[in-house]
């Protein structure tokens, strides 16, 4: 069996992706996960991603994973929304780039600007009540799309 020792791209928000990769590709790693920082699906067509691909396969690293932090806990409906299809059309352009695999959060993300703490503006119950409903969302497209979703319990979120 192939081990991939895979790097999150997040939080490099200086760095080319030809850079990253040559960085990446020269430490050691055998894969990379982009993000959502390299690739925005609401406003690049999902042949983008599959470029990003591409340009890793080329410096011999695997793409395993999308990660798609999104933050589902927001008082604002429209808000919501946007953040729900971008993850939907992000896991169809993983579909399309041959990713297998996507990660998401539940949100708060408390990195984000203007992030929600449950209790305040939400219950958190009702907190929990976004965050499913749009899991449940990301698992229909996901399901339809044929990439396998996976779930960050990451720092300060629901989960």
């Amino acid at each position: 069996m192939n081990r991939v020792i895979s790097y999150i791209a997040a939080d490099v928000e200086g760095m080319d992706p030809q850079q990253l990769v040559e960085t990446l590709a020269d430490a050691g790693y055998t894969g990379i996960d982009w993000t959502l920082e390299q690739f925005d699906p609401l406003n690049e067509a999902p042949g983008a991603l599959r470029e990003l691909v591409g340009l890793a396969e080329t410096a011999g690293l695997a793409c395993p994973q999308l990660m798609i932090h999104q933050d589902y806990v927001t008082s604002d409906p429209e808000l919501w929304e946007e953040r729900v299809q971008i993850t939907e059309r992000a896991l169809e352009a993983a579909a399309a780039a041959g990713i297998p695999t996507a990660g998401v959060v539940t949100g708060p993300n408390r990195w984000v600007p203007g992030w929600e703490r449950p209790g305040e503006t939400l219950s958190e119950s009702g907190c929990w009540d976004l965050a499913i409903k749009a899991l449940d969302r990301a698992l229909l497209t996901a399901n339809r799309v044929g990439v396998r979703l996976c779930l960050e319990p990451c720092w300060g979120t629901l989960a």
